[in-house]
């Protein structure tokens, strides 16, 4: 009604008997975006009119990736970075920027397809992150909710850039040059451990 926030799902039973890890890899993607949205204090605004839409989806993906190879022994984000028809792996890493809107980086066309490359740049934000002695757990805490805490500090017109550099210690352009240098063998490196647990990045 304009004055509440809320989100309905559709599920289909034929869904949860034959794919029950991904109907619920869906309800973590989407309400990890009401997650977002209440953190950042953009309750009734687009996220990815202020924020880039690689961190939006990109954090919404890998966070119910990890979910549901927890819960359900299930995982697609390893096939789906390593799938070259999901996305162009050029394009990521050389221009990352067009990861920051829907409109230039659509789903269709392989492009960004089940969001795959903007999940590597997520992947990629949290291995530099590593590099600083900084913990996995620790880093996925600041992708998936420090980031949003330091954005609602700012009126929601921002520019995302400052509460970005105040969270990872680094400027946008400074990332995306380290990101520049990723070569696509690096895939394998960069995926959540196995032994990864929800409750150790939100604890």
């Amino acid at each position: 009604d304009g004055t509440k926030s809320w989100m309905q799902l559709k599920v289909h039973k034929q869904d949860l008997r034959e794919n029950i890890s991904m109907s619920y890899y869906v309800v973590v993607h989407e309400y990890f975006h009401i997650y977002q949205q209440a953190l950042s204090k953009l309750l009734r605004k687009s996220l990815s009119d202020y924020n880039p839409k690689w961190l939006v989806e990109g954090g919404a993906t890998v966070l119910g990736n990890i979910y549901t190879r927890q819960y359900y022994g299930k995982d697609t984000l390893k096939s789906d970075i390593r799938d070259r028809k999901r996305w162009k792996f050029k394009k990521v890493t050389k221009e990352p920027h067009l990861y920051e809107k829907h409109k230039t980086s659509p789903q269709k066309n392989g492009f960004d397809s089940n969001y795959a490359g903007s999940a590597f740049i997520v992947l990629a934000l949290v291995n530099e992150l590593k590099k600083n002695n900084i913990s996995e757990e620790k880093a996925f805490e600041l992708v998936f909710r420090e980031f949003w805490i330091q954005r609602a500090k700012q009126p929601s017109g921002w520019n995302w850039q400052p509460s970005f550099q105040n969270t990872f210690g680094m400027t946008v352009p400074e990332f995306y040059e380290r990101l520049s240098k990723y070569k696509r063998k690096d895939l394998k490196k960069i995926l959540p451990s196995k032994t990864l647990k929800i409750e150790n990045i939100f604890n």
